[in-house]
């Protein structure tokens, strides 16, 4: 099964005819074709809908048929960001949401140190695969850098404040990008990590493309984590690392830090056979 069907375009559309699922993607610019998919109601082969485009239509026959056969539906906004996403109504104990919101400061702050030693766990084994492929153009080892992030995990066990534990996550934060601006290739324009809420005002405007590429990869991860959170029957505004803001699915942001790394190398992978010019001819509108 894939995991989504990806929609994008101007002028896309969704509904229902004679007993299939009718998509038209729109064209991305010059020189691209719109498409057309029937999908039998009965061959649903995705668990997510993503639609990334400025105008279009979904008939509320569509939503309904989508949401009875469990497929979640997110709209992003034109830098890559969740709009929204609905997601199949399933019916789940009361006691699930009840043991989230009972927690104590202290569990959640344990919760939070197992959350950042994995994440740092995994950054260390993406920094190690890194090491032994052709980003390391140098060959230079990258012994120094690990070493830091070990002794930094180290400290963990024995931290009482959730402020001490973002200034380790920081720490290792700041290595793991500074490695990053040093083996992407400069044609990437990457000069480190920008958020995604600060200093982009249109997506051709953006910092550099490898921050696109980094928001858009995000936006999918959470996609699929906000699915997940959803159907388990989860508060997903209610986190224990993440502050609460309004608006701001912080269970949701929680859980996806152990799995930034995968779209990370996902883009590492495939930097070296894609051109910057692709980003805009197919990705972002």
């Amino acid at each position: 099964m894939r995991e989504f069907l990806l929609i994008n375009g101007y002028g896309c559309s969704l509904k229902i005819k004679q007993n299939a699922l009718i998509i038209q993607t729109g064209g991305l610019g010059k020189n691209t074709k719109n498409e057309h998919l029937e999908i039998p109601v009965y061959d649903v082969d995705f668990e997510r809908v993503i639609i990334n485009g400025k105008s279009g239509v979904i008939t509320f026959a569509a939503i309904k048929w989508l949401m009875t056969e469990r497929v979640s539906i997110v709209f992003l906004t034109w830098n890559g960001e969740i709009l929204t996403q609905m997601n199949p109504e399933i019916s789940h104990s009361s006691n699930i949401r009840k043991n989230q919101y009972s927690l104590s400061e202290s569990q959640k702050l344990d919760l939070s140190k197992d959350l950042v030693a994995s994440k740092i766990n995994n950054t260390l084994s993406l920094v190690e695969w890194i090491e032994h492929t052709n980003l390391n153009s140098k060959q230079t080892t990258l012994n120094p850098i690990i070493s830091k992030m070990e002794k930094n995990k180290q400290k963990i066990p024995k931290l009482e404040k959730r402020t001490e534990l973002l200034a380790v996550e920081a720490a290792v934060s700041r290595l793991y990008w500074g490695l990053q601006k040093e083996i992407i290739p400069d044609k990437w324009g990457f000069r480190g990590r920008t958020n995604r809420r600060r200093g982009y005002t249109k997506p051709n405007n953006a910092k550099d493309h490898i921050n696109c590429l980094l928001n858009y990869g995000y936006s999918l991860l959470e996609s699929e984590v906000r699915r997940g959170v959803s159907m388990s029957g989860f508060d997903p505004y209610f986190g224990f690392y993440h502050i609460h803001q309004s608006g701001k699915v912080s269970f949701v942001y929680d859980l996806m830090e152990s799995y930034r790394c995968l779209i990370e190398k996902m883009i590492l992978e495939n930097i070296k056979d894609l051109k910057p010019s692709f980003l805009f001819k197919k990705i972002i509108l």
